[in-house]
């Protein structure tokens, strides 16, 4: 916060340490960047922070509450309001004009110097990446039957705490913690970047429609984070439930039920007929497909 003798009270660093609950140790504004991820904007969320240290020495750390196109909504203990100037010498909110956003790197407007300094965004809390579905590819693979992800931390991530949650927002919501069956973990151990990847179990095929998982991890600060995606199962794309052998090398590769003449070749829940043609060499992963 600078030199301020006439300032008595909470620092920004210990303002920010509070806020997130840390208790009996003050963090200090180089210490919370060190045990924070480097993000980029389109990641923030509340409670993340903006942080500003040069050559070594912390300078200033704020709270971020959202971060709009070229303002950032945020909360800090502060001498002077970094919107206008005016002093303060209090924890304050304020919208604060920014510019930039170079690989976590974003400037952030102060009045009292008439200037804008680079500060960078960090996260304490837990990240997490969606591979199948994703977010850019929210459709989800019959082939593999599966939603995986990684969740990553600067502190390790309690592997017992990490759930799913099925449409959490209808009364037929179904949550997986840590044991239930399909859901694995690599490693198995507390650790900064962990793999997970459920399974879903035969008898708990997902019906065609619009579906929400949602993801909640905590780390050995004590901070949980959630992430929420939307995808989608495409009418009859549900994996068949009985098989026959198959028929030979070179055409079908087995039979959809127990009374059916469809081959695999013509089924709907297939997305082309080059999804067959990828297992050619690996008829165990269609057979394990029931």
């Amino acid at each position: 916060m600078g030199d301020n003798a006439d300032f008595t009270g909470l620092d920004c660093s210990g303002f920010v340490t509070r806020a997130l609950g840390f208790k009996g140790y003050h963090y200090s504004t180089v210490e919370l960047a060190e045990y924070s991820m480097l993000i980029s904007t389109d990641r923030v969320k509340a409670g993340d922070i903006f942080d500003r240290i040069v050559n070594g020495e912390g300078k200033h750390v704020m709270l971020i509450g959202e971060v709009y196109q070229s303002s950032a909504a945020v909360i800090h203990a502060v001498v002077n309001s970094f919107a206008d100037g005016t002093r303060r010498q209090r924890v304050t909110r304020e919208n604060i004009a920014i510019s930039g956003d170079y690989n976590g790197v974003i400037r952030l407007w102060d009045a009292t110097y008439n200037k804008d300094f680079s500060y960078k965004v960090y996260s304490p809390f837990p990240q997490f990446t969606w591979s199948a579905p994703a977010k850019d590819n929210p459709g989800f693979n019959p082939l593999t039957q599966a939603i995986e992800l990684t969740i990553r931390s600067k502190t390790k991530i309690k592997v017992s705490g990490i759930t799913l949650v099925l449409d959490g927002d209808l009364p037929a919501a179904t949550t997986i913690q840590a044991g239930a069956p399909g859901l694995t973990f690599a490693p198995e151990v507390d650790a900064t970047d962990i793999a997970v990847h459920y399974a879903i179990p035969a008898d708990f095929a997902l019906a065609a429609g619009t579906h929400t998982v949602t993801a909640y991890a905590g780390n050995t600060l004590d901070l949980e984070g959630s992430d929420r995606l939307e995808f989608t199962v495409s009418p009859g794309s549900a994996p068949p439930i009985g098989w026959t052998d198959y028929v030979n090398e070179t055409s079908a590769y087995g039979h959809i039920g127990e009374n059916t003449e469809s081959t695999l070749e013509n089924a709907i829940w297939l997305h082309s007929a080059a999804d067959i043609w990828e297992l050619t060499g690996n008829k165990a992963a269609l057979k394990d497909l029931r």
